[in-house]
């Protein structure tokens, strides 16, 4: 006797429409009904949801976490792949550990657990967990992937994206030094007046290097940062 069994007839049985997910949870009374923005965002959503990106604008206090957990919960149902809520700090992704637990959805903060990585919790972390120069997610020889993903307060999570970037190279270390041996003429001929505060370490002294001087020692500068990528202030 042999069995056959077709993935899409599963996923057929599983609703994708956030409202009527949301209406067939086992869900905590503070949960009763969902709010009229609720079901709009859900059913404007639901018509875009193949689109590669969306922005979704909601007001604080309108139940956006909600909504958001609910469309990965769509997403996850339609075997779209592992789902990630993305928070911008430790505080709203325990928030939103919370919120799932009171709506009894399924959720785990552990993306190497056999539950995110086989569809059947949605993943919560920060935005710094997947944004970093030793991230689980695109780094490492074993990637792992991503279904569909949401960033909760994504201007904020711009800009720490954008710290997560900015690598900051202390002075006193060996690649410190050596930068400023490579650069100090240039710096020296760009600013002449700031130099001497900039030569004595005054931490209220800054300056741009010059885009040319940049340029032209670009080599060199990676060939610094290669042979430090093992110091402590790479592994951002």
């Amino acid at each position: 006797m042999s069995f056959k069994l077709n993935i899409n007839q599963l996923s057929e049985k599983l609703e994708i429409e956030p409202s009527k997910i949301f209406r067939n949870l086992k869900r905590s009374s503070t949960y009763a009904y969902p709010r009229d923005v609720q079901d709009q965002v859900w059913s404007d959503w639901f018509t875009k949801k193949d689109k590669k990106n969306l922005v979704i604008k909601m007001n604080t206090g309108s139940g956006k976490t909600v909504v958001g957990l609910m469309i990965l919960q769509s997403s996850l149902n339609e075997l779209k792949g592992p789902a990630l809520y993305v928070c911008p700090n430790n505080q709203l992704a325990s928030q939103v550990m919370e919120t799932a637990s009171e709506l009894n959805l399924s959720v785990t903060d552990d993306v190497k657990s056999f539950e995110f990585q086989n569809s059947k919790s949605i993943g919560v972390i920060t935005i710094q967990k997947l944004v970093n120069g030793m991230s689980v997610f695109g780094i490492n020889t074993q990637k792992i992937s991503i279904g569909s993903l949401i960033v909760d307060d994504a201007h904020a999570c711009l800009d720490i994206i954008e710290d997560q970037f900015t690598l900051e190279i202390p002075r006193d270390s060996d690649c410190g030094q050596e930068l400023w041996e490579l650069f100090s003429e240039d710096l020296k001929r760009q600013y002449e007046t700031k130099y001497i505060e900039l030569e004595a370490f005054d931490p209220h002294e800054f300056a741009l290097i010059p885009y040319w001087d940049w340029q032209s020692r670009l080599e060199k500068t990676y060939s610094l940062l290669r042979d430090s990528k093992d110091e402590s202030f790479f592994k951002i």
